[in-house]
Parts: C-alpha cells; sequence; structure tokens
C-alpha cells in the first residue's frame, strides 16, 4: 500500500535507517514519531546533518518556527556548505517578520555559494513584499543572469516594471514567465490587466478566460470580463461575469455595485436600488455605490410625482 511504512528491520539498525523512517512518518504528518526517530538517528550518529534537517522540517510543519532554526543552524555547524539551508532559515525570519536577519541569512548563502540563483531569488521576494522594488530588481535580474528559467523571477519583475509605469517591459516579463511557466493563473490574470492598461481588450479576455482554464475558481478573471463587457456596453455578457464572480464570493460589494450600475444605465432603478443597497451591507465605506444609490431614489422619486401630477389631471 501506497501509505504504508517501511519497518525499520527491512531499512537497517543504523542511524540512516532511522533518519528514512523518519521521513516516512513526517510525511504521513505523524511529527512526534518522526521526530523521535530524528534523535535516535542523531543520538548514534551526532553529526548528521541530516537528522538536525529533518528535526527542522518537522519544527517547521508544527508551526514552530524559532525551534526550526535552532535545528537549521546546527546542521550548518555539521556541515557548513549547506547554502541553501540558509534560505529556509531566511523564509522562516521572513514569517516572523524578522526582516534583516532574514536578508542577512540570504547573503550568508550567497558568501558560502556565489553561484547560488535561489539565494538572489529569495532575497528578491524578500524585497519585493516590502516594497524595496529597487533592490528587489536587482536581485531577480541576477537570479536571471545565472538561471533565466526562473519564472517567479520574471513575473514579480512584470509587476514592479508596472508599478513603475513601464507598461511595455512589464508585458514583455509577464510573457516571458508564461513562456516558462504556462500553468501560472496569476500572472495570467496579471497580464490581463496589463493588456487592459494598453487597450488590448481582446487579448486581455483571453488571458483572463485562460487563467480560469487553469483554475476555474479563479473569480477576479470573471469580475474582469465583467469590467470589460461593462465598459462595451455588453450588459447581458458583463452580469454573466458579475454574477459567476458573485457565486464564488468574488469582490462582492463591487459586483453588486456594478450590476447595479447596468440595471440603472437600462432605466431599471429599482432593481438597482436593491443591487447598490447589497454593495453598501458589504462594503459600508463604498462612496460610489452610496453616491449611486442616492441618485436612482433621486430618479425614482421623481418618477413617482411626475405620475401623481399625471394621475391629477388639469384640474388638480
Amino acid at each position: 500500500m501506497k501509505d504504508r511504512l517501511p519497518r525499520l528491520k527491512d531499512l537497517g539498525s543504523g542511524a540512516a535507517a532511522r533518519l528514512a523512517l523518519g521521513r516516512a512518518l513526517l510525511e504521513q504528518g505523524n511529527y512526534t514519531e518522526a521526530m523521535k526517530r530524528a534523535e535516535a538517528a542523531l543520538a548514534l550518529d551526532p553529526g548528521l546533518a541530516q537528522a538536525h534537517l529533518l528535526l527542522g522540517r518537522v519544527r517547521t510543519a508544527q508551526g514552530d518556527y524559532p525551534g526550526a532554526i535552532t535545528h537549521y543552524r546546527s546542521a550548518l555547524e555539521t556541515n557548513p556548505s549547506l547554502a541553501w539551508v540558509h534560505l529556509m532559515i531566511a523564509n522562516l525570519y521572513s514569517e516572523l517578520d524578522r526582516d534583516a536577519e532574514a536578508v542577512a541569512e540570504c547573503r550568508a548563502a550567497l558568501r558560502t555559494d556565489p553561484t547560488l540563483a535561489l539565494a538572489h531569488l529569495t532575497l528578491g521576494n524578500l524585497h519585493f513584499e516590502r516594497d524595496r522594488h529597487d533592490e528587489a530588481i536587482v536581485s531577480f535580474r541576477e537570479a536571471l543572469r545565472l538561471n533565466p528559467q526562473f519564472a517567479v523571477a520574471r513575473y514579480r519583475l512584470a509587476v514592479i516594471l508596472s508599478a513603475r509605469g513601464d507598461l511595455g517591459a512589464a508585458i514583455a516579463e509577464c510573457r516571458a514567465a508564461l513562456r516558462l511557466q504556462p500553468h501560472l493563473a496569476t500572472a495570467r490574470v496579471t497580464l490581463g490587466d496589463l493588456l487592459v492598461q494598453s487597450r488590448d481588450y481582446d487579448a486581455a479576455i483571453e488571458e483572463y478566460r485562460a487563467a480560469v482554464r487553469l483554475s476555474p475558481v479563479m473569480g477576479i478573471a470573471y469580475f474582469k470580463v465583467g469590467n470589460i463587457f461593462h465598459e462595451q456596453g455588453r450588459y447581458v455578457e458583463a452580469l454573466q461575469q458579475y454574477r459567476i464572480a458573485l457565486a464564488q464570493e468574488i469582490e462582492v460589494a463591487a459586483c453588486h455595485h456594478q450590476i447595479g450600475r447596468i440595471h440603472a444605465a437600462q432605466g431599471r432603478d429599482p432593481e438597482a436600488i436593491l443591487e447598490f443597497r447589497a454593495a453598501l451591507a458589504k462594503s459600508p465605506g463604498l462612496t460610489a455605490a452610496r453616491d449611486d444609490l442616492a441618485d436612482a431614489c433621486a430618479r425614482v422619486e421623481e418618477r413617482l410625482r411626475r405620475d401623481e401630477r399625471a394621475g391629477a389631471g388639469p384640474d388638480a
């Protein structure tokens, strides 16, 4: 059976056997027993870096990041050449919001192995997540110099370049990322956004639909296609897209607001009012929906007054 654990007697009696069993236990989610096997391996071979690495993985899975860092450091003390272990520590420091220490670990990895492209990628990600875009660009480009196949680096470069208004370069990097990893649904959505900015709406719709094909629950793509159709006056198609997004509970307030605007544009103010109110129930601070609600209510009241005057006749 696939889930069946190897027996210790089948693996042998040494530290490596206990380590192999510990790894199998970790894969099954049995953290306590995995830890016992790793500790037993260390008792037999105190210099076994792989046992400390396994303990680090267990502690990480348990959410004990400081404990994991301690074990990863023990692995490095045993074998300082394991440059990539510094990156494991860097990611944990990042999770703990200890940014300076995370960056320091990336630099330690590069001192150990200056050709480690993954260290530049990790460093770029740290800078990117802290909005240090100049530093992120330098790190991503160095990662790509060492390994041009890093799709994530190209994708994040695209996001930064877009924020800086370099639309053409952003589109080029996003497309390069997708050539490397065509199944990156998020990158498809980002490319769609960039194409909307360049007013290539048909190409944008195709990217959003490609994202949905990759991930049917990518509700934001439906919402964005709805926005294009809405702006083009294709109201029936826009409503269909917004309702799919609503079914996935994506951009709920915005969907109700946009549906309300479509109803209002077609003279269906009572239906528009219901949608505007639904938008405000979800997001009370949505000023545009509040303004549109007031306008729709005013139009309904004006029609009622006109109807009353018409009904009263000339002798009223």
